[in-house]
């Protein structure tokens, strides 16, 4: 009565357990928050880069949010590897987009658009060390390789509606950036909010020239939940202003260009003016002169 089950039970047992085991990891995954909802992606190198041979670029996408810090912490050259073959057996229904950029050509539009809530990491292997990155973006991006490694460019972020929910204050942010900065040639700005104020004073001790190499892209791996925003800004013009929906539970640093000067803390106020110049970025003076009122306070000024 309790021998060995005939074979017709043990096939249909194993059945059984595989679809159970199906079901299980379904149930069990963790929810993404902030799903992106992509339409499709170019890729931009610049000529010479990489020795000037073709790059590899892939968008991992996946529906367990407890999978991106893992894909976060694959270095690239090891995705296009060992590791990245063994991720992708064990996670067959992610989703992988793949290409091999040329330096000097351009790439796209690729239509990378799928039914369904994912998180998304890009994977870039160049001579120029670039961490994996955290796709954060809806809509129509653009990844740019350049001397400096790879970036995300475009689209617009995305915000789960948790994260509306933490925001807590609205703020103007402009910036004027002087003729002739930089060598008359684009500036890069990112503003990085964190929540730790150990963190924020390792930051704040970090040059322009530091954050946007190794330092920054270590400090990216390290701390993938970290709010970056991020702009590209031609000298001689002002921009702005930009409303950004900031969390006062976390503090602000602006990088502004590979200066040797440190980044400038920000304080959240509804309006701030930001100038640039070779020496990096500082509040402008009709804006840090400026007294508000704030009924909270015991003279009602600060």
């Amino acid at each position: 009565m309790f021998g060995t089950p005939p074979p017709l039970a043990r096939q249909l047992t194993v059945v059984v357990a595989l679809v159970c085991v199906g079901g299980c990891l379904g149930r069990d995954a963790a929810k993404v928050d902030d799903p992106l909802k992509l339409r499709n992606i170019s890729i931009t190198m610049e000529a010479g880069t990489n020795g000037d041979r073709p790059a590899r670029v892939e968008l991992v996408r996946v529906r367990d949010a407890r999978l991106v810090p893992q894909l976060i912490a694959i270095d690239p050259a090891d995705w296009f590897g060992a590791e990245g073959e063994a991720f992708r057996g064990a996670n067959p229904k992610a989703v992988y987009d793949s290409w091999e950029p040329v330096p000097g050509l351009g790439s796209g539009p690729h239509d990378v658009r799928v039914r369904g809530k994912f998180a998304g990491v890009l994977f870039c292997k160049t001579r120029e060390a670039s961490p994996p990155l955290r796709v954060e973006r809806d809509g129509s991006l653009t990844v740019v390789i350049d001397e400096s490694g790879c970036r995300i460019d475009g689209g617009k972020y995305a915000e789960s509606r948790a994260a509306r929910g933490r925001r807590s204050k609205s703020v103007e942010l402009s910036f004027a950036v002087t003729s002739q900065t930089n060598r008359n040639r684009p500036v890069r700005v990112e503003l990085v909010q964190v929540d730790d104020a150990d963190l924020v004073d390792a930051l704040a001790r970090l040059p322009g020239s530091a954050w946007f190499a190794e330092s920054g892209r270590m400090f990216r791996r390290t701390h993938p939940d970290a709010l970056v925003n991020d702009w590209e800004l031609v000298p001689g013009s002002a921009y702005g202003p930009f409303r950004l929906a900031v969390n006062r539970k976390l503090q602000g640093v602006l990088f502004c260009g590979s200066t040797a000067r440190g980044p400038l803390r920000v304080e959240w106020r509804h309006k701030i003016e930001v100038e640039i110049d070779n020496e990096g970025c500082r509040l402008s003076e009709r804006v840090s002169n400026r007294r508000r009122w704030n009924p909270l306070t015991w003279s009602g000024w600060q």
